[in-house]
């Protein structure tokens, strides 16, 4: 096979030489823009959408920040309907004692109060009670209105009321009440002081 001979520049011509030094320098152009000017733009190009998302965290930061007085106030607002995780049994018994006060502060006279178990349901379990009670309308309806005002999140699933006595304004009745306890907080306050 035959090698191609480079001449030498001094046996070219002025123009020949001019093209080969244009040649010479486009193709050290080329190498810099392949070996350093490239990477070094890839890189610049990085460290600015690096500090664009960067910059973006601190204006969410800042923002969280600003708003941590009024999230900390509603947390703190919501805390009293929270209570610490423990057992079913003080749950119940917390509820029970509840229910006693709320009777006792309507007026109505409570009868049997019957825990009727626990269901479990995504987070937080759900106390079932039976109650028995007597009383005047009025009383029965202000017990109503304290349970489903309390702090326990009270909610009357089915309620029955009959007058006891023919022309009496007496009633009795039952009602099968719920609550709902989330485990994450704090036990919320007996609900003696509420109106």
């Amino acid at each position: 096979m035959k090698r191609l001979a480079v001449p030498s520049l001094s046996s070219l011509s002025r123009r020949e030489r001019l093209l080969a030094m244009a040649g010479i320098l486009v193709m050290s152009v080329m190498a810099l823009d392949r070996g350093v000017l490239g990477p070094w733009l890839r890189h610049t190009r990085t460290i600015h959408q690096e500090v664009q998302r960067l910059e973006e965290m601190i204006r969410n930061d800042r923002e969280l920040i600003r708003r941590k007085p009024r999230i900390l106030g509603q947390a703190q607002a919501y805390q009293e309907y929270l209570r610490l995780d423990q057992s079913s049994e003080p749950d119940m018994a917390s509820l029970l004692r509840e229910i006693e006060t709320l009777g006792s502060r309507s007026g109505v006279s409570l009868g049997q109060v019957k825990p009727l178990g626990e269901t479990t349901e995504e987070a937080s379990p759900t106390f079932a009670i039976e109650v028995e009670y007597k009383g005047s309308l009025q009383e029965w309806v202000h017990f109503v209105y304290l349970l489903q005002a309390s702090r326990s999140l009270f909610e009357v699933e089915r309620a029955t009321v009959a007058r006891m006595e023919e022309g009496s304004s007496q009633v009795q009745g039952s009602l099968r009440l719920t609550s709902r306890v989330n485990h994450s907080g704090q036990a919320p306050a007996t609900s003696a002081g509420d109106t």
